[in-house]
């Protein structure tokens, strides 16, 4: 599965390329530049908890700036409970609504603070606030050479603080945090480097707290999740500019928020939608196959995707309905509202992804800009294996493109 805005649970790093050394001076001995892999592993450890630090500061400051009242009324539409994650501002600097993000980098690491605010209204009447407060840290460290395998560790935490208030919540306000650790390791099988394993793992730990806040239709409740998740893979070189790449995978991921605790009109749906707060992990075994083509600025690539869900979290219709206030009523009535229950199904998915840049122009109007054409395609398609029925809320066949001028550190894209 590909998600958007909940990528799979392991990491998938570039290894980064090693500088290409000096011969060393007739006569002379070469000297490593390079620390013992303990100093290195010691920095590590000592930039990781100045991030984290840094992280808590930052995340305090940032509460200190929402209101601590908020004013609504009337009635109107809303984001989606799943907004913060979407969200992906550039930059840093204000956005509409109070939307912005920023990001702080030290080394290897960063540390980006976030923050979403949107409201439904009609009329010029606010029906519900929707805040989301959080910040996330990311680092990684190249580790000493062990024989010929290279490799990357790395850890990622991060909290937020999602809320909807008004007549229009159909999630509670709920706090989640998070903290994973990957490493990912690659491996030549081959003396001329054409054939290489590559293996990665990932742990995730995911709590979640929800706040009724005097809403009766929520609770108070907390659950906590550990995920894992692993690959294997195969790349191998076919010439220079062609390759063929293999993997696969086994990942876990954790409910979201929505997925367990939603209970409300989502009217932006035209449904009541319900969470399952006791849902389990989402598991998935995973194989894909792809063809990648490089040659200087031009590049292309394509690969085809099997998953196989032992839990699937599905948005599944229950074929009853409720009205806006709750209660049941004959589904296809006026004002009946479908009720859409998260529910754990097992299920396949398969689909193909293809991208390509290809540079058209460079010199139109300094000594070093270009002007590149990217283009991209993705196609899903998913069952229900209990019922046989296509699995809801998928994107269909989708085709992109974009035309991206760069000249030195200014770019500019036209989708």
């Amino acid at each position: 599965m590909r998600a958007q805005d909940q990528r799979p649970a392991h990491s998938r790093l570039r290894p980064q390329r090693r500088p290409a050394q000096q011969p060393a001076a007739p006569g002379r001995r070469k000297r490593s530049l390079r620390p013992p892999a303990q100093h290195q592993f010691a920095a590590a450890r000592r930039l990781a908890g100045r991030l984290l630090h840094l992280g808590r500061r930052l995340r305090r400051r940032q509460l200190q700036r929402v209101p601590q009242r908020i004013r609504h009324a009337g009635r109107g539409r809303r984001a989606p409970p799943d907004a913060p994650a979407t969200f992906r501002a550039g930059g840093r600097g204000s956005q509409p609504d109070g939307q912005y993000r920023r990001l702080y980098r030290i080394g290897q690491g960063q540390v980006q603070l976030y923050r979403l605010r949107a409201q439904g209204n009609r009329g010029g009447q606010t029906g519900t606030i929707f805040k989301n407060n959080g910040w996330d840290a990311r680092f990684e460290a190249k580790h000493a050479r062990i024989g010929n395998m290279t490799g990357v560790i790395g850890t990622q935490f991060g909290s937020t603080r999602f809320s909807a208030l008004g007549e229009e919540a159909f999630v509670p306000t709920t706090d989640t945090d998070n903290a994973a650790l990957f490493v990912f390791e690659e491996m030549p099988l081959t003396a001329d480097g054409d054939l290489k394993l590559n293996l990665g793992g990932r742990m995730d730990h995911t709590s979640l707290k929800s706040y009724a806040n005097g809403n009766d239709r929520f609770a108070d409740a907390s659950r906590s999740f550990n995920a894992g998740s692993a690959s294997a893979g195969l790349l191998y070189k076919l010439a220079p500019a062609w390759s063929l790449t293999s993997n696969l995978a086994y990942t876990e991921r954790a409910p979201t928020f929505y997925e367990l605790y939603a209970n409300g009109p989502h009217l932006a749906t035209g449904s009541w939608e319900q969470g399952d707060p006791n849902a389990a992990k989402e598991r998935a075994t995973s194989l894909d196959l792809g063809v990648r083509f490089k040659s200087g600025p031009h590049s292309a690539g394509i690969s085809g995707y099997y998953s196989r869900f032992s839990n699937y979290l599905a948005l599944t219709n229950t074929g009853t309905a409720r009205d806006a206030e709750g209660d049941f009523v004959t589904p296809g009535s006026a004002g009946a509202l479908p009720v859409m229950q998260y529910m754990g199904v097992p299920a396949t998915m398969y689909g193909f992804e293809a991208e390509g840049k290809a540079r058209v122009a460079q010199k139109l109007l300094t000594g070093s800009d270009t002007l590149d054409l990217e283009t991209r395609a993705d196609y899903v398609r998913g069952e229900n294996r209990s019922t046989g029925q296509p699995l809801p809320r998928l994107a269909p066949l989708r085709l992109g493109g974009s035309l991206v001028y760069g000249a030195g550190p200014w770019g500019r894209a036209l989708t």
